[in-house]
């Protein structure tokens, strides 16, 4: 699969500053957005798309953060600086507004969290299987069915 020429598409050169590419960036939302583009049915599905990936996103990075900070000393100040990169990473997609480095970053953070989620899932299931055997040992629980009396009026 061929990588596309993101300076390219925005009709810059690779050699572009910042202010260039936040330039031709917003040049070409504002020529593509849907409501400019009210004729193109593809408008608002490619518009759509980059919204729905950025509200994931934020999701992912909140519970990714919230997730890290209840592991507590589960994980290793490594292990929490890998996620803390690729988290700071997936901030800084959502706001180039760019579909695919949206993407590419989600993908990069879940590739990191994967191994961790394996770490802390176990240590979680021995904490809960108590639990569940607790509720389990009580076989003789019965459903009862009742019958509801209303006081006569005096």
């Amino acid at each position: 699969m061929s990588q596309r020429d993101y300076y390219e598409v925005l009709g810059v050169s690779q050699t572009a500053s910042g202010p260039e590419l936040k330039k031709a960036f917003k040049k070409l939302a504002m020529k593509y957005h849907p409501d400019r583009n009210p004729d193109d049915p593809q408008a608002d599905k490619k518009f759509e798309s980059l919204v729905q990936a950025k509200n994931n996103a934020d999701m992912l990075v909140h519970a990714t953060r919230k997730s890290i900070s209840e592991a507590g000393d589960n994980l290793t100040d490594d292990e929490k600086d890998s996620v803390e990169s690729s988290t700071v990473k997936l901030e800084d997609a959502i706001k180039q507004d760019s579909l695919e480095a949206i993407e590419e970053a989600t993908k990069n953070l879940n590739e990191v969290l994967t191994p961790l989620t394996q770490k802390l899932y176990p240590q979680a299931e021995e904490g809960s299987s108590d639990g569940a055997e607790e509720t389990s040992s009580d076989e003789n629980t019965v459903d009862a069915e009742f019958e509801e009396v209303k006081e006569e009026e005096k």
